[in-house]
């Protein structure tokens, strides 16, 4: 009798600097190794798990390990997940980064999830045209495929969008997902990082290149309801700067 492949999950992985596929990588699955399918993209496809919940730990040499946690019947395929290179890594030793310390209430933040916005609109994009709920495609002002795998974060709205595609013929960049409220023409979208900071409360921020105007860039923190603001130039060759993250008032 033949046997199909139900498909469980898939993830692609993405240096968060050259935003090229990532090779190598091992998982565990419930904290258990299972077999799956490595592709050259850097594509990794599971199949014929239980349909429950599942939580993925991710390791490749040279970056920060990762965890996803996914329910029983993921709604997109595959999960994208950006790979931050580990600090003791040969790429951040080379280039030009961001050296950042959180702290809360003078205490290191330990391994938590900072989000990181640059606000400045030279270092955004614009939407060329309107984009309405569930659209999959939107077009802004650039071209080409340096912007893939770049999180964004509408100004106005907060909504979060990923380019994973880019249509050469119509310019479109294709969405990772669709769009769950509708874009105004003109919306500025701006870069959006997650960094994972260490037990000392350090995280690393390679040099964000063309998003940073010549002039002073606005970067803005945020961890849970605790931000900061930091007004700062490209790194050259590299910056190292403490963030005090507060309540709001």
């Amino acid at each position: 009798m033949r046997t199909i492949a139900r498909l469980s999950a898939a993830f692609q992985l993405v240096d968060g600097y050259s935003k090229e596929g990532v090779k190598g990588a091992s998982f565990l699955v419930d904290g258990v190794p299972v077999p799956f399918v490595a592709k050259p993209d850097g594509t990794y496809v599971f199949s014929n798990l239980p349909i429950l919940p599942h939580t993925y730990q991710m390791t490749v040499p040279g970056y920060l390990p990762v965890q996803r946690t996914l329910p029983a019947r993921p709604e997109f395929f595959p999960e994208v997940v950006i790979l931050q290179h580990s600090p003791e890594g040969p790429l951040l030793q080379r280039i030009a980064c961001f050296h950042l310390r959180f702290l809360a209430e003078e205490q290191p933040v330990q391994r938590e999830t900072v989000e990181v916005t640059l606000g400045n609109p030279a270092g955004g994009l614009r939407l060329l045209e309107k984009a309405p709920r569930g659209a999959w495609q939107v077009k802004v002002a650039a071209k080409g495929k340096g912007l893939l795998f770049q999180h964004y974060r509408g100004k106005k709205t907060g909504e979060e969008v990923l380019f994973t595609g880019y249509d050469e013929g119509e310019e479109l960049f294709q969405l990772w997902k669709p769009l769950e409220q509708e874009l105004d023409k003109g919306e500025l979208l701006c870069p959006l990082w997650r960094l994972r900071t260490d037990g000392d409360g350090k995280a690393i921020l390679p040099a964000i290149g063309a998003f940073l105007p010549k002039e002073d860039g606005e970067l803005y923190f945020a961890l849970g309801s605790k931000k900061a603001t930091l007004q700062t130039a490209a790194p050259s060759p590299s910056l190292s700067c403490t963030i005090h993250l507060k309540e709001e008032e």
